[in-house]
């Protein structure tokens, strides 16, 4: 479950920050995640950043008891729900799905303006509307490095005519693992279209690594790990 792993994680760490790419927020109810998040921001001292999404699985909302084929809308309203918590004293607020009367939420993120959300899907105008009202940050589906340039043009258009200037957001992008031939990590080959990307517009990079079980290999592997990035955004 990720916020339980985040918050194991938050209690180890000083500096990391701590995110979710990303978590099926329809199938939380809002008030639960709300309290979730913003504690797990509190105790992280404002290190948490939550990624969320509607996800594919129709199993999983049968298993959650939430309507498959009103994901997005329940989606929109959950953000909506947190964000009311998260920055306001008492929250009165009624939609389809919630109905609240003058509830207090205790404690606030360390941002008044609240967790810091990250928005993931394709760029469709349902995704652009919640990238402009809820978002600092997307997260891309179905992006290639052939194809960047192009789905970030089409989503700036998409988000600026929802009325947010698309430049004030960020931008991730999943890199994929690249193994040597004697079965390690290809470091260059994996960082070789960094520079091309951010110049693309992209702004942050995300991977997934499987690290040695050791903490002294596991911290070699991520100094390794980021020594080639930073090499690799100053080429």
């Amino acid at each position: 479950e990720p916020l339980t792993a985040l918050t194991a994680m938050a209690a180890v760490t000083t500096r990391v920050r701590l995110a979710t790419n990303v978590l099926i927020a329809p199938l939380r109810r809002a008030v639960v995640l709300a309290k979730v998040a913003s504690t797990l921001d509190v105790l992280s001292h404002g290190r948490f950043e939550l990624g969320v999404g509607i996800g594919w699985q129709e199993a999983e909302y049968r298993a959650a008891g939430v309507d498959f084929r009103r994901r997005g809308r329940v989606l929109d309203e959950t953000l909506a729900v947190c964000r009311e918590l998260w920055t306001s004293g008492e929250v009165t607020f009624s939609t389809e799905q919630f109905a609240l009367d003058d509830v207090h939420m205790m404690p606030k993120p360390t941002d008044p303006n609240g967790v810091p959300i990250w928005v993931g899907g394709r760029a469709i105008p349902a995704t652009a509307r919640r990238l402009a009202r809820f978002g600092v940050g997307w997260i891309p589906w179905g992006v290639t490095r052939e194809n960047i340039e192009d789905v970030l043009l089409t989503m700036s258009k998409l988000v600026e005519a929802e009325g947010r200037d698309f430049s004030t957001l960020q931008v991730a992008y999943g890199l994929p693992t690249v193994r040597s031939s004697n079965g390690g990590l290809d470091f260059a080959a994996m960082f070789e279209p960094v520079p091309m990307l951010i110049d693309s517009g992209v702004t942050d990079f995300r991977t997934m690594v499987r690290l040695p079980v050791g903490y002294a290999q596991a911290r070699r592997a991520l100094e390794e790990l980021v020594g080639h990035y930073a090499e690799a955004i100053t080429s």
